[in-house]
């Protein structure tokens, strides 16, 4: 999609040390990758000379600024309204509130097909 350029950016919103590669060798030279969700300490391997020969940037972030949250709300919501933005589709599992232990035991062993999982009461 890129025509052999590379993305901008790249956000790695999983807890998944292997992904920290593959999404800085999704970016562009001079591209950044996010490191969203990166809650706990554990090793990822990465290579350096993306970051200094292609000058790739590595930064995360923990959570976004309380004086965001309107606006990304409003952009969520906005965009699920028009169709523009959907972020339902993101949404890989849908389980009923007497189905949690099954759906806490997938987000606990993500799969390749699991991206996000819902518990419906």
């Amino acid at each position: 999609m890129t025509e052999g350029r590379g993305v901008d950016v790249a956000m790695v919103a999983v807890s998944a040390d292997a992904l920290i590669r593959t999404a800085t060798e999704a970016v562009r030279p001079g591209g950044r990758v996010m490191l969203f969700a990166a809650t706990q300490h554990g090793e990822a391997g990465f290579d350096p000379a993306a970051v200094c020969m292609d000058e790739k940037t590595l930064m995360g972030s923990y959570s976004s600024s309380v004086a965001l949250n309107d606006e990304v709300a409003e952009l969520v919501f906005a965009g699920y309204r028009d169709g523009s933005f959907d972020l339902t589709q993101l949404i890989s599992h849908r389980f009923p509130l007497e189905e949690a232990p099954a759906a806490i035991e997938l987000a606990s062993h993500p799969q390749a097909s699991s991206m996000k999982i819902v518990i419906k009461a």
